[in-house]
C-alpha cells in the first residue's frame, strides 16, 4: 500500500517533472487546471512509444490552451492597467 505524500516542485521543464513524478497537478491562480499522470497500465497497453506520443500531444494541447486569453480575463484585466 502506498503512503500518500506530496512534494511541491516548480519547473517549466515538463520532461524533468515527468521523470521525477508519478502524478503532476497543474495549478493556475490556486486552482487545479490539469493533471498529468504516469500511468503504468496505459504504458503497458499502448506501449512506451505511443504513450509518449500521447503525452507529447497533450502537452502541446495544454500549451496552446494555456496561451489563450478568455473573455473573463479580458473583462477582468483589460481596463485595470
Amino acid at each position: 500500500e502506498k503512503e500518500g505524500k506530496a512534494i511541491l516542485m516548480i519547473s517549466s521543464e515538463m520532461e524533468e517533472l515527468m521523470g521525477m513524478s508519478d502524478r503532476i497537478m497543474v495549478l493556475a491562480e490556486g486552482e487545479v487546471t490539469g493533471e498529468l499522470e504516469k500511468d503504468e497500465f496505459i504504458q503497458a497497453v499502448l506501449g512506451k512509444h505511443v504513450s509518449d506520443k500521447y503525452l507529447e500531444a497533450k502537452k502541446a494541447e495544454w500549451a496552446e490552451y494555456s496561451s489563450q486569453v478568455t473573455e473573463w480575463e479580458i473583462g477582468a484585466y483589460l481596463n485595470k492597467f
